[in-house]
């Protein structure tokens, strides 16, 4: 039996391309995760290498943000959109412009039934 990785919602493509090439980007909506951003960031993404993050920060008063641009420092991976103020966590992916390969999993994601 041979291990394989998650298919983040493709296809085999081998006649196409790597499959490797696909990229999916995480979207957290966050505020005031100061204690809880780092570890986060780093859990998600050691999932997957073609997994990418991004933060969607309400304008958290704890530095939330500060955290988060701090690793991006130090990783590409690790992106960051900063609101002004606390819209809620719901809001977080709305208005949000992305490239063509992430626009599918944002729109996939607002179509998502909420709870």
């Amino acid at each position: 039996m041979s291990s394989s990785k998650p298919s983040l919602g493709t296809e085999d493509r081998s006649e196409e391309g790597a499959l490797d090439s696909e990229r999916a980007l995480i979207i957290v909506p966050t505020y005031n995760e100061r204690e809880n951003i780092a570890r986060l960031i780093e859990t998600v993404l050691s999932q997957d290498p073609r997994l990418e993050i991004l933060v969607v920060d309400d304008g958290s008063p704890d530095g939330t943000a500060d955290i988060v641009k701090a690793i991006m420092g130090g990783n590409a991976r690790v992106h960051i959109h900063q609101r002004a103020k606390k819209l809620g966590l719901g809001t977080g992916i709305g208005g949000i412009t992305v490239g063509p390969t992430d626009s599918r999993l944002i729109e996939k994601t607002r179509n998502q039934p909420t709870h």
